[in-house]
């Protein structure tokens, strides 16, 4: 009986010490799958790009090959909403080069379809009866209670009499809160760490290929060419519209948008994979992964400030600072020496790769942003803009507004599509920054309701990032927050698409690591629970009896 415990109790031990070394393995073969089978995608991604630029007939018959994918897609979201989500993702980076390049006839529907696909997710989700669970309701009640004032306020608007038509309310309404939702949803598909991980180590390699196709489009240069072209609907104006910058000698560079239908789809999405990348590779199960896939992440990282630069956007280079700094500064410092390495080797990356490869980026952007007077003083205008009350705009406005989504770019092609004809009043100012539209459309209650949410989604992250105990939960909530800080405070969701699906999702993304987090010391404290109930009671041994002789 003693030999039969003593095996059990090896048997026991030997199998916990094996666990660390097959997750080792298993973690290692996944991240080379995952890894293989991105680049392989990307790889064709770019031939696909290539061949619709050089095979007409391609272009024609494009609509055939991606209507059954695009029906599929929706079939698939609503079966497997987690599935949908990581489809929304992806579609968010390619729908720009369908629209250019595979299906620019139909530019404007394609621009709504990934508004069907977060219907069918969130109709998928619903659907699910049994879901993981969301035990962090009680941290984040002040953001729930602002979000809920706000979305009265943009509903009970709706019917607004100065607005342009109904139709045009409602998807203003569609502006501000279709992808809302995943705030919750996130949480419920990323229940572990290991599970978001995992999502990550194939979706940012995909930066690759959006890199390749803007240093394409530098190189190509000509800003007539069909390879650098916009996805032009009936209000974004004419070929000649595209945007270039010059350098000190006066030579011209095309501004890249890569696979995104405009600049501000590009400058929205390299922040965030930049400020994701920082948190993946800082973890320490990255660490244990084959020394190329690490080499690959690091490229990835050096191929997203590259196309900062060509995309000739001040923004994004402030933002990738502001990121780098507030990572830097609330992440973990116990690994100081990894964090120092990882920097070092980010920055000689990244500057061997701009001598190299895109020195006239560098130049053109510094002409741009401090070429002259004129440069300086437009850059101090933009930024005064941001952090100023449009006083203007709301002596126009007045309380209520003219109406949710009236400002949205879309609104007259929509209506000239449906037939629909104006009903209220003409907004008699241009409008171009998202708070000059959000005054507008809201008025200055909904106004300052909506700056009300931007900031209590600061502190709600913020509050979150400090709660979580796990070093590796943190260190990428803190990362996400990052990415979040520049958006919220110079604003673009409502007006952008792209920085509309990536904010609700990056938020989404700290409230599933603050749960998985409490759920994974939950479990722990279960685990601790039961084995004091089931472990057996040490009783002191009796004394030995001594021998009288």
């Amino acid at each position: 009986m003693a030999n039969t415990l003593i095996s059990y109790q090896s048997a026991n031990l030997l199998t916990k010490l094996e666990q660390p070394f097959a997750s080792k393995r298993e973690n290692e073969r996944s991240a080379y799958k995952s890894t293989v089978l991105t680049l392989c995608a990307c790889v064709v991604g770019i031939g696909a790009v290539f061949a619709s630029l050089h095979l007409p007939a391609l272009v024609d018959s494009a609509a055939l090959i991606f209507l059954p994918l695009a029906a599929g897609l929706w079939v698939l979201a609503w079966r497997k909403w987690e599935f949908g989500v990581q489809a929304l993702l992806v579609i968010v980076i390619v729908e720009g080069a369908i629209r250019k390049w595979f299906l620019p006839s139909y530019a404007e529907l394609v621009y709504f379809y990934k508004d069907g696909l977060m219907c069918a997710i969130i109709i998928g989700y619903l659907a699910q009866r049994c879901k993981p669970p969301f035990i962090i309701k009680r941290q984040i009640k002040l953001f729930s209670g602002v979000v809920g004032a706000f979305a009265l306020y943009a509903f009970a608007v709706v019917a607004n009499p100065r607005a342009p038509h109904l139709w045009a309310s409602l998807f203003g309404i569609k502006a501000y809160y279709l992808y809302m939702p995943l705030i919750f949803i996130v949480p419920r598909m990323f229940t572990t760490k290991e599970k978001l991980i995992a999502f990550l180590r194939w979706y940012l390699i995909i930066a690759l290929a959006v890199a390749a196709i803007g240093v394409w489009q530098f190189m190509d240069g000509n800003p007539g060419s069909t390879l650098n072209r916009y996805a032009w609907n009936d209000a974004a104006g004419s070929a000649s519209d595209i945007a270039v910058f010059a350098d000190s000698e006066g030579s011209f560079y095309v501004r890249v948008t890569s696979t995104f239908s405009f600049i501000s789809g590009l400058t929205v999405y390299l922040p965030t994979v930049f400020a994701l990348l920082l948190g993946l590779t800082s973890l320490r199960s990255t660490r244990t992964l084959p020394l190329g896939i690490r080499w690959l992440y690091y490229v990835v990282m050096g191929a997203t400030v590259i196309s900062a630069f060509m995309s000739g956007s001040r923004s994004v280079i402030i933002n990738l600072l502001i990121i780098t700094l507030v990572f830097y500064a609330f992440t973990s410092m116990k690994d100081a020496l990894h964090r120092l390495r990882q920097f070092a080797v980010a920055a000689v990356l990244v500057y061997l790769a701009l001598v190299t490869v895109s020195p006239q980026a560098v130049e053109g952007l510094y002409h741009r942003a401090f070429g002259g007077e004129a440069q300086i003083e437009e850059g101090h205008a933009r930024i005064v803009e941001v952090f100023s009350f449009p006083f203007n705009e709301a002596a126009y406005a007045g309380a209520l507004g003219y109406g949710i989504g009236a400002t949205q770019n879309s609104i007259p092609a929509l209506m000239r599509r449906l037939g629909l004809t104006h009903t209220g009043e003409q907004i008699p100012i241009p409008v171009e920054s998202e708070t000059s539209r959000v005054m507008l459309e809201l008025g200055v209650v909904g106004f300052l309701l909506y700056t009300l949410l931007r900031l209590s989604i600061l502190i709600v992250l913020w509050q979150a990032c400090v709660m979580i105990r796990d070093r590796e939960h943190k260190t990428l909530a803190v990362a996400a927050f990052a990415a979040m800080i520049f958006p919220l405070i110079a604003g673009g969701a409502v007006v952008v698409h792209t920085q509309n699906v990536y904010q609700w999702f990056l938020i989404g993304t700290v409230f599933a690591l603050l749960n998985a987090d409490k759920l994974s010391s939950r479990a722990l404290a279960a685990e601790e629970s039961t084995l004091r109930q089931t472990w057996p009671v040490m009783r002191p041994l009796p004394a030995p009896v001594e021998s009288i002789e």
